[in-house]
């Protein structure tokens, strides 16, 4: 009995000693999968599996120091365990097999040596981290502000969603309004039945600048937290935000359908894509003539042409809005074939869509940029409404006059506002400098420059021309801005 107990003894000691082993091995290759699977590896992270393959080197090397046995063919008795290792706050679980058992031997065990030692598997390369200039913002104006203490009717937007080499961080997403922050993804829910949707799909770009994007997210439902609550559909051009309970209000802000381009230099030239138009239009629409049942009571309206990656024959996306209503270009529709303009070729010039709703979808559009005329049609309840409008610059292309204020985001990923553009002069809050601005405006394409003293800023009017937003150089420092007319 003595002999038989003592291989039980070294049985069950080898027996736990590999059951170990494999653990600590099977952890430190799930920690290193996870590690390698984030975009970047934390103090934490790397703490835990060092810990872990200081781990697995000792029992290797115990195991090498105890008498290993080949299983028996006369009897496997198999089982299972469900293992569940943390990892950063994360568990992972899944089911493993269970050690064999061995008969009870015959004869003692032959010694077989140690199992050489693993090859340390190589470390991937993390991916670069998300920087401060990969954001898609998407830019638009209040048209609704019902009861919210701060925001009004008229005011610039911008929606900004932090972008990158890996997802979107979705959760970062903020939506400011006349320098008032409606809506801050990273607020507290508190108690909460929230229902969350999110998608951001890449698009083509202007001149090459760098992909632009749409996005769909809804985030809504009961809450005791501060957060408010948010949908957005940029193919929609919309985005409604609001809040419930004893302080309700309700925002809604007609977007661009897509975001400014994300600057080239923060991607790689193999994932630039180019919209077929390196210029778009946008125009003041005045009523010229009405004749029919027209379901709209606006004078003053707004046309937006802009090119996109070719689907289905379709170059661009026209878009004319009046007030809180799209009259062509709702919902998902409004591409057309578009042609060049004859005094700029790098700009949608014409464009004509022949159907009415209840053929195709949408409105009947005729657009002549170089006649400076607009038509759209269509039937209502058997009646048939038609309004001709003329083309002409938006009195809003103007950055001398009037008062604009924003913020910058330099490389080091913070926001500042102190960005002011008032009568003319530029001010930063960052070097307190004041200084008098040039201002070069191209006001069909809605694009700009802004130079004064330090500071050169490139960048994009948006619906309304309430919102101007870009890039530029700040004292030698690469930024992204925003201003908004106040």
């Amino acid at each position: 009995m003595g002999f038989r107990d003592d291989q039980e003894q070294l049985r069950a000691k080898n027996e736990a000693l590999g059951n170990a082993l494999r653990d600590a091995e099977r952890r430190l290759e799930q920690a290193e999968r996870v590690a390698d699977a984030h975009e970047a590896k934390d103090e934490r992270d790397e703490s835990e599996l060092r810990e872990l393959r200081r781990e697995v080197e000792r029992l290797r090397r115990k195991a090498g120091e105890l008498p290993r046995r080949s299983p028996s063919p006369a009897a496997l008795a198999v089982g299972a365990a469900l293992v569940r290792v943390p990892l950063g706050g994360l568990f992972f679980g899944g089911l493993q097999p269970a050690p064999a058992l061995d008969a009870p031997p015959a004869a003692p065990a032959e010694v077989a040596p140690p199992p050489p030692p693993a090859a340390p598997k190589p470390e991937a390369e993390p991916e670069p981290a998300a920087g401060p200039f990969d954001r898609a913002r998407f830019l638009g104006i209040v048209t609704a502000a019902d009861d919210h203490p701060s925001v009004e009717v008229g005011q610039g937007c911008v929606l900004d969603v932090p972008v990158g080499p890996g997802p979107p961080v979705a959760s970062a997403a903020t939506l400011r309004c006349g320098g008032t922050l409606v809506y801050d993804g990273e607020e507290a829910l508190g108690t909460s039945m929230q229902s969350w949707s999110f998608a951001l799909e890449p698009g083509g770009a202007p001149g090459g600048e760098g992909p632009t994007y749409r996005l769909e997210m809804t985030d809504s439902g009961m809450r005791t937290g501060t957060r408010a609550q948010l949908r957005v559909s940029t193919i929609q051009s919309y985005a409604t935000a609001w809040r419930e309970g004893e302080v309700a209000w309700r925002v809604k802000v007609a977007l661009d359908d897509y975001s400014l381009p994300r600057p080239a230099s923060a991607i790689p030239a193999s994932e630039r894509l180019e919209a077929p138009f390196a210029e778009a239009l946008r125009m003041r629409a005045e009523v010229e003539a009405r004749e029919g049942p027209v379901p709209f009571d606006e004078d003053e309206c707004e046309v937006h042409v802009h090119g996109l990656l070719r689907r289905g024959g379709y170059d661009c996306r026209v878009r004319v809005r009046c007030g809180e209503r799209l009259v062509y270009g709702s919902g998902t529709a409004g591409w057309n074939r578009c042609e060049a303009s004859e005094d700029e070729p790098a700009r949608p010039g014409r464009a004509a869509d022949g159907g009415l709703t209840e053929e195709d979808g949408d409105p009947r559009m005729t657009l002549d940029l170089e006649g400076e005329r607009l038509v759209v049609a269509d039937r209502v309840d058997g009646e048939l409404w038609s309004v001709t409008f003329d083309l002409e610059e938006h009195e809003g292309c103007d950055l001398d006059d009037g008062d604009f204020r924003g913020r910058v985001r330099a490389l080091d990923g913070v926001s500042r506002p102190g960005l002011r553009l008032e009568e003319g002069e530029l001010t930063l809050r960052a070097d307190g400098a004041r200084a008098e601005a040039e201002v070069s405006l191209d006001c069909i394409d809605g694009f700009g420059t802004i130079s004064a003293g330090s500071a050169v800023l490139a960048g994009r009017f948006g619906p309304g021309f309430a919102t101007f937003a870009g890039v530029g150089v700040v004292a030698g420092d690469h930024v992204i801005f925003e201003l908004d007319r106040r």
